[in-house]
């Protein structure tokens, strides 16, 4: 009689426990490869749902390596579990069938390696939906991953900065103006910037823009079309207030809106459109940005 640990029947008996282990590991472990699969497809949608989200919150490595390590990782996951399953079937119908082990598989080496993948996936996972959280914000005054640079009195950006000027349009030199500068595979060049200045009534003017840079003439009119819909997209948090096209022959387009609180200046809002390029104006002062078109294309000329 052969010796019990090399008896195939003995062997088979003694893997049954490891068979249940392994249809409860593959139906558990196909359900969260589901749920994961669910949830970072539900991710990019949500993302993807406007444009100016991504493009105020991604970074390069997010734009570019997030989605390829979910794909990487969904993709191992879902390899390790067919694998898991395929091995450990073929193993117990191996020895069910009476053809005994010359020696114990290595099973416990890829069950290790499959715990470390889950351990990779849930990190991941969790590290996502702490981003995607955070980006719930959508704070409008701000980009994130952009690098920010303040101008004093006097000083003024780099000519190649895309940004309206308080000076060209107030005839006032700004308190300080503040620039924030990145740059994204589908937005080559993107700028924000603020200024202040006070007027000689001894009102404040305010001036804020974002300048837009796209890849392609396609990515600007989805920009454009999203902008026009709410304040040229500063103040998400107040009800809309849709821009109205403007008459302007050197641009693609030009869309402006008007609010007045009483108190001060009225605000303007404004987004221009020429090619690839946007640019979006928030305005507070003496002129009217309707009359100032010349100005404003130039600024897109550069």
């Amino acid at each position: 009689a052969p010796e019990l640990d090399t008896d195939p029947v003995v062997q088979g008996e003694g893997y049954r426990y490891l068979k249940r282990r392994m249809i409860f590991r593959t139906v558990g472990g196909g359900l969260i490869w589901l749920a994961m699969t669910a949830y970072f497809i539900l991710a990019v949608a949500l993302s993807a749902a406007s444009l100016e989200n991504i493009l105020r919150n991604a970074s390069w490595l997010g734009f570019v390596a997030a989605p390829l390590v979910a794909a990487a990782l969904l993709t191992i996951l879902g390899v390790q579990l067919w694998l898991d399953a395929r091995n450990t079937w073929r193993l117990w119908k191996t020895l069910t069938a009476g053809v005994p082990l010359e020696r114990p598989k290595p099973y416990r080496r890829q069950l290790r390696l499959g715990q470390l993948a889950w351990g990779a996936a849930l990190v991941i996972s969790v590290l996502n939906l702490v981003v995607s959280i955070q980006n719930l914000d959508g704070n409008p005054s701000g980009w994130d991953h952009a690098a920010r640079t303040v101008y004093e009195a006097g000083e003024r950006p780099p000519v190649q900065m895309v940004l309206a000027d308080l000076t060209a349009l107030d005839g006032l030199e700004p308190l300080r103006t503040e620039v924030q500068e990145k740059s994204l595979p589908i937005a080559p060049e993107m700028y924000a910037a603020r200024q202040s200045a006070v007027l000689p009534d001894g009102e404040q003017a305010f001036l804020q823009t974002a300048y837009y840079r796209m890849l392609t003439a396609g990515l600007a009119q989805t920009l454009t079309a999203e902008l026009t819909e709410n304040r040229a997209g500063f103040l998400d948090s107040r009800p809309e207030l849709p821009l109205d096209p403007i008459e302007a022959p050197a641009l693609d387009g030009f869309w402006w809106a008007e609010e007045a609180d009483g108190i001060g200046s009225p605000e303007q809002f404004a987004v221009l459109r020429q090619g690839k390029q946007v640019l979006t104006l928030w305005y507070t002062g003496s002129a009217d940005l309707r009359t100032e078109t010349a100005y404003l294309t130039s600024l897109l000329e550069k």
